[in-house]
């Protein structure tokens, strides 16, 4: 699945001010939980996304995670959805499940269902500047607007295409650092441009 063929459909919007499980759950839809305010840290496996005002992560369905916050205060804009809007499914949020009892005929869509330009299952922006597109799902999620669903599918994609861009930037960046590095490590040597290029899978 690439960007261009996605059509969101947000099933739940809220503004989360509890801790998430300090157990791992799996949700069987994907989520989307941008922080507000205050500090905590999300853990999907052994790793640790640290959660500060501003940042962003999206976890795809079938992913498990657990969390906790670091200060009273932390806030969250969690959103709720699928990739693909199936007008049969009914516009509800669908409950994640402990990670022992999950299994892979509860997601809400197949896990297929998840753009290739986010190139992993767990998407983390430490700086996202979308605070105002979340308040706006949150807004008509939980309004009686006309064409909210819409709106809704909308902003969200909106989101999700912004978080792969900055993706394939910081992917850019990775990239151009291992480079450097290389040529740091081996400067002694007679590097050529077809080296270079070689040892990174690079057409010259």
């Amino acid at each position: 699945m690439r960007l261009v063929d996605i059509n969101p459909y947000v099933r739940f919007a809220r503004i989360y001010k509890k801790e998430i499980n300090r157990h791992y759950i799996v949700g069987l839809d994907h989520r989307a939980f941008y922080c507000a305010d205050g500090k905590g840290v999300i853990i999907v496996g052994e790793k640790k996304y640290e959660m500060q005002k501003g940042s962003l992560i999206l976890l795809r369905a079938g992913t498990p995670y657990k969390g906790c916050s670091h200060t009273d205060k932390m806030e969250l804009y969690a959103v709720n959805f699928d990739m693909v809007h199936n007008p049969s499914r009914p516009r509800e949020p669908i409950s994640y499940v402990m990670l022992p009892h999950f299994r892979e005929d509860m997601l809400s869509e197949p896990r297929g269902n998840w753009p290739a330009e986010l190139t992993a299952d767990t998407v983390y922006i430490p700086e996202f500047y979308g605070r105002q597109i979340f308040e706006l799902i949150i807004s008509e999620y939980s309004g009686s607007h006309a064409f909210s669903d819409e709106r809704c599918s909308a902003l969200l994609k909106e989101i999700i295409t912004l978080a792969a861009r900055e993706t394939l930037v910081e992917s850019a960046k990775s990239k151009g650092k291992q480079i450097l590095d290389y040529i740091q490590g081996h400067y002694q040597e007679p590097l050529t441009n077809e080296l270079v290029a070689a040892h990174f899978y690079y057409h010259k």
